[in-house]
């Protein structure tokens, strides 16, 4: 999806999944090496497309490296890392989060199955789904925020320097906000107030994006796989600050697909 956003060639999809996994992995202080290995690969990745665009242009109306190569900022061309940098998180937050979070939604729904033949017969019923689904399980359940003057803040004292840090996940979870909630409830009120793609000017960019991904992944495979179970009794494991699962084995009769 990103790669085909950046007019790069799609085919390159599975080998930057790898390095993208490196290189989350490295968030929880764990792999460092490994990490910088894979921001190094995506990062001479980039740096290849670029000297590539910089060689023969395309169009700039289609072509994203293209339009960042002759835009400024304040009238000044944006350097070449920083074109590099954005193309990197255009390309690793993308996929990384929306990929863990199907993870996390094929798990609730491979143990709710009166939920999923709900969805699977009623599908206009996937957005309200997806939303409820962020709040219950967000990926980024911390974010942090430098102090940049004293201040108190509703009777905490916060000092210039200190760091702050929020419980986004806590806050999907506050009881004094939603009701019951830890359960799955697609009715819920103001549903969209939780707290998985930030607030404020850190709100994430591409939430909206994520959103409509999710819905057309979960659309199209129950389309053909309305009915599946864990494939194992294996333990899960998560990773990294920004939660992702693993491996979550899911197994489905092939006799009964829908077509």
């Amino acid at each position: 999806m990103f790669l085909a956003t950046l007019n790069l060639p799609v085919s390159d999809g599975e080998e930057f999944l790898g390095h993208v996994e490196k290189l989350f992995k490295g968030f929880a202080g764990v792999e460092l090496e490994e990490a910088a290995r894979g921001e190094q690969w995506i990062r001479g990745y980039f740096d290849q497309a670029i000297a590539e665009r910089e060689k023969t242009p395309l169009d700039t109306e289609t072509d994203f490296i293209s339009r960042m190569l002759v835009s400024t900022l304040n009238g000044t061309p944006i350097p070449r890392q920083d074109i590099i940098t954005i193309c990197l998180t255009l390309m690793a937050a993308g996929l990384d989060t929306t990929r863990s979070a199907l993870g996390y939604i094929y798990y609730h729904l491979a143990g709710n199955p009166q939920l999923r033949h709900q969805l699977t017969t009623d599908p206009a019923q996937w957005p309200r789904a997806v939303e409820e689904f962020m709040r219950l399980y967000p990926l980024v359940y911390q974010d942090g925020r430098l102090v940049k003057q004293d201040i108190d803040f509703h009777g905490l004292t916060l000092k210039k320097g200190d760091v702050l840090w929020l419980g986004l996940g806590s806050a999907n979870h506050d009881p004094g906000k939603f009701a019951d909630p830890l359960a799955f409830d697609m009715g819920r009120e103001h549903a969209n107030h939780h707290l998985s793609f930030g607030a404020g000017p850190h709100r994430c960019l591409g939430m909206h994006l994520a959103r409509h991904e999710l819905i057309i992944a979960l659309t199209e495979w129950h389309k053909r796989i309305p009915d599946y179970e864990f494939g194992s009794g294996e333990q899960l494991y998560e990773r990294g600050a920004q939660l992702s699962m693993n491996k979550l084995p899911l197994r489905w009769d092939v006799t009964r697909l829908a077509r």
